[in-house]
């Protein structure tokens, strides 16, 4: 009876430091809403000048060409203008509540091109002093798109010594509580509710119902930390430009939804007009023209039907009308599925312990993941469908029920509709049933794959046989070496830039060691799916490797890095914390410097300094407890060790997070980092 008054506090202290926490991170996405500018972006029509789009703009600053292009690229109003033939020019009003201090302030703008500033509804003379208080702020900017496109408002004592105007002196014209941020207090009330409550029950359940409780809140945490990443700009960066199949996945959704039109972008439109295959079209899209097939079979559809839909719920008139602002929401979408699956696949095999969970960070937070996963590829479907259907195997395994061998293998069966390398999971999910030893299990499993897969025989049949097959056919020509299996260790790409060599070295390493302790069964899970969607992928894309091609493979790595990480918390030393410093944690901190600043020699001796620091601290965790463990120490420097990882793995979550956000200047910065001589030596 005397533990009941302390049990409801504990739980009145957990609920309160779970809402609180939960508050917290709302209010500092508030200071980012509350501030920026109002922007009105316009086109010219017939010697006027319309407004075509208004943005909220919580970033001050334009740094490049890629926001405004996008505002223009994924808003434009077709009804209105029609399809242009060219990329817009940039024809923006940036309107703020500027709060001048004390002393007032010389304004200046800090651009290539054209500007003007008007104060209280005046042209301003840049010599002129601003009093101290509040006032309107308009600025003009018209350029053309080119990558040195710049803006940012400055101001000063005097002309001479501007800078840059401080983020939160600007609030956006248009109210100082935009929509932005009604949604947001209200979802962050209803999450810190939420989170407060699960708090409290953890706070009094013990053993197994406490650690459920826990695992609940840690997915959605990493779930909303995944989401998070890929939503942040998710309609500017990558470049819309970068990657040409996302418009044909996109055109070729919606065609099939609209009418049953199979259409898509074609690198071969010589070799079908030679055949006398299919009809080619050549639409205009901004400044680009595509050769386009019609009927299209080099990707199967089933992604590109999702994106179809998306396209139609967001009002598109027409396939060529879908903003990828749009499409992009389906693959966000699917990685989000795909942490709760990495998580799921990870609990069967690890039901004991942190790895799930440290599996699933990896998916959502790794930022080149992060970013390659927001594109709108085939992949994107592909990868929670293997997945998916690792886990379903797990499941029959384990308990023998005929219902879950049949979901694993239509799960396989469809990952060839989205792509057809995903064939490679039918043939993993053969391997593991005919593992376990019982041909009837096999026959199913096989009859089931097969049923699903000849759908898209089928598609081909009732669309257009011939062409189907020609295509087929066109597809296999691209040319291959030996080396083609090695880059997808250590080439990551972003679409087409190499970056994120440490990031994918780390999950190959840490899944062989992590795989080391495991049974021979549960070492097939991942192992026998890694290695037929490699092959496939190989030889399939040859010498033509993309980004995305990788991404199937990325949640079987991230399982088994996940058990790596467990291990390493659970009984830290020194080979496998070296494994994380060098590899995971020091490849992260690449980012923090500019490219050009670590090839100054000026520089040189600081940088070596920074970096003899971070190694000392970073290895002495695990140096002393390789060498203390067993000792009357053990405790105290076991403890610094996990304090070493957890410090570790929160680096590598904050530097991806600012490497997402700054994605729109760091994809210039550094484009082909891992290409780069300097630091490839």
């Amino acid at each position: 009876m005397s533990s009941a008054p302390h049990e409801r506090t504990r739980a009145l202290l957990a609920a309160f430091a779970g809402a609180a926490l939960v508050l917290f991170g709302a209010s500092l996405a508030d200071v980012f809403a509350r501030h920026g500018w109002t922007a009105s972006w316009y086109v010219e029509r017939d010697g006027e000048r319309l407004e075509m789009a208004r943005s909220t703009e919580h970033r001050v600053v334009f740094p490049n060409e890629q926001r405004a292009l996008a505002r223009y690229i994924q808003r434009w109003d077709y009804a209105r203008f029609g399809m242009p033939s060219s990329l817009p020019e940039i024809d923006a009003t940036l309107r703020a509540r500027l709060h001048v201090p004390e002393g007032g302030r010389v304004l200046g703008v800090r651009s290539p091109d054209t500007t003007r500033i008007e104060v209280d509804g005046r042209a301003y003379d840049e010599r002129t002093t601003v009093p101290a208080g509040w006032h309107r702020v308009d600025v003009e900017w018209q350029a053309r798109v080119r990558p040195q496109n710049a803006l940012e408002l400055q101001w000063g004592p005097s002309p001479a010594t501007l800078e840059a105007v401080p983020r939160d002196a600007l609030v956006p014209l248009e109210g100082s509580w935009p929509p932005l941020r009604v949604w947001l207090w209200l979802l962050s009330s209803i999450a810190a509710l939420v989170v407060g409550w699960q708090c409290a029950r953890i706070a009094t359940s013990l053993g197994t119902v406490r650690a459920q409780r826990i695992g609940v809140l840690a997915t959605a945490a990493i779930l909303a930390l995944g989401v998070g990443f890929r939503l942040f700009d998710y309609d500017v960066m990558p470049d819309f430009r970068e990657n040409d199949d996302e418009r044909f996945a996109i055109w070729n959704g919606y065609s099939l939804l609209e009418d049953g039109t199979t259409r898509g972008l074609t690198l071969w439109w010589q070799d079908y007009l030679a055949a006398g295959q299919g009809e080619i079209e050549r639409p205009q899209y901004f400044d680009r023209n595509y050769h386009v097939v019609t009927p299209y079979f080099e990707h199967p559809p089933l992604l590109h039907a999702l994106v179809g839909v998306a396209g139609h719920l967001g009002g598109a008139r027409d396939h060529l009308e879908v903003p990828l602002a749009h499409a992009r929401l389906v693959p966000i979408l699917l990685c989000a599925i795909t942490i709760l699956l990495i998580v799921a696949l990870g609990r069967r095999l690890d039901p004991r312990g942190p790895a799930p969970w440290l599996g699933a960070l990896l998916w959502a937070a790794l930022p080149w993941i992060a970013m390659q996963t927001r594109v709108v590829k085939e992949e994107a479907l592909v990868a929670p469908l293997g997945i998916g259907m690792a886990l379903a195997f797990v499941i029959w395994r384990e308990r023998r029920r005929t219902k879950w061998l049949v979901l694993a293998a239509v799960l396989a069966g469809l990952a060839p509709l989205a792509k057809v390398t995903g064939v490679a999971f039918v043939l993993a999910l053969m391997i593991l049933v005919a593992s376990e030893g019982r041909p009837r299990d096999f026959g199913v499993a096989l009859l089931a794959s097969l049923l699903t897969l000849s759908l898209l025989f089928v598609f081909g049949a009732v669309v257009d046989w011939d062409s189907f097959l020609f295509t087929q056919r066109l597809q296999s020509g691209r040319p291959v070496h030996w080396n083609i299996f090695l880059r997808f260790f250590d080439s990551p790409l972003i679409n087409h830039s190499v970056i994120g060599r440490g990031w994918l070295l780390f999950l190959w390493l840490a899944t062989m060691a992590g795989l080391a302790k495991r049974g021979r069964r549960d070492v097939a899970v991942i192992a026998v799916p890694l290695i037929c969607y490699l092959a496939a992928i190989a030889l399939g894309s040859g010498t033509w490797t993309f980004g995305w091609y990788v991404t199937p493979l990325l949640p079987f790595l991230c399982v088994a890095a996940g058990r790596f990480l467990a291990d390493l918390w659970r009984a830290p030393d020194l080979w496998r914390g070296a494994l994380f410093v060098f590899v995971l944690v020091f490849y992260s901190l690449n980012f923090v410097l500019d490219p050009e600043v670590a090839k100054d020699a000026a520089n040189w001796t600081d940088i070596r300094r920074v970096i003899t620091v971070a190694l000392a601290l970073s290895l002495a965790p695990f140096g002393l407890v390789q060498a203390f463990g067993n000792s009357a120490v053990g405790p105290l420097v076991r403890s610094w060790a996990r304090s070493a990882v957890a410090l570790g793995l929160a680096v590598v979550v904050v530097l991806g997070g600012l490497f997402v956000v700054r994605y729109e200047t760091n994809a210039l910065t550094y484009r082909d980092f891992d290409r780069d001589r300097y630091f490839d030596r």
